[in-house]
């Protein structure tokens, strides 16, 4: 048995207050070693004062092997993203998933591995709706077909409840007569974040949610599945 598990560096360096690139090392010994270069832009749209976009994310390894990501915001509602990974110079996965958040509904459309010429590819819908200040009810339909899936296509279709109290999310989830309870908690991760000699700038956007306090402690927060 390896006591050593791994690690990863990153270092980051921000270009402008719109511009940034990282470095990250990463040592496995389960393997999946290796370096990546990454960067990420920020647009000028600004929709709060931590908030802008369009975003674009990106990174590459030695053998040319890409991810990426593309965000954008339309007026104050709708929400664009799209992912996409290049493997051994073929496209291996991508999605598109557009988000709409009403005064007191949320709405979402999703298309994965979509590939018309073999007709495979997942499509999920979902509807949330508020009836009160911490319960929402729903529904999701999800629909996916290609040669892996049995009988060439498969349809599921959800019944879903979101409870809120505090930092704690429920909930619950009943496709075809099964029942799956959900939680989920705000968790605050707390770690230390050593900077090199670079030149000061502005901390570029994460996929976490990081709070500048001093002494470089970087709190992050995270929703986090209980059971």
């Amino acid at each position: 048995m390896s006591v050593f598990e791994g690690a990863k560096l990153i270092v980051s360096n921000g270009i402008n207050n719109h511009f940034q690139l990282s470095h990250t090392l990463t040592l496995s010994s389960e393997g999946g070693s290796g370096y990546r270069f990454g960067g990420t832009y920020v647009g000028t749209k600004m929709i709060g004062p931590n908030e802008a976009y369009p975003i674009l994310q990106g990174d590459i390894d030695p053998r040319a092997n890409i991810n990426s990501t593309v965000i954008h915001q339309f007026g104050s509602k709708l929400t664009s993203r799209l992912s996409a990974q290049i493997q051994n110079g073929k496209l291996s996965a991508s999605q598109l998933t557009n988000d709409y958040k009403g005064d007191n509904y949320t709405c979402s459309l999703a298309l994965a591995n979509l590939d018309v010429s073999k007709r495979a590819g997942v499509f999920v819908a979902h509807y949330l709706q508020s009836v009160s200040s911490s319960l929402a009810l729903g529904s999701e339909l999800v629909y996916q077909c290609g040669r892996n899936v049995p009988g060439g296509e498969m349809t599921m279709l959800s019944a879903v409840a979101r409870y809120s109290l505090g930092d704690i999310v429920r909930g619950v989830a009943s496709p075809l007569s099964e029942l799956s309870i959900m939680e989920w908690g705000l968790v605050l991760v707390l770690g230390v974040d050593r900077k090199l000699s670079l030149p000061d700038t502005e901390p570029g956007p994460r996929g976490d949610l990081p709070i500048d306090i001093p002494y470089g402690a970087r709190p992050i927060l995270e929703l986090e599945r209980i059971f």
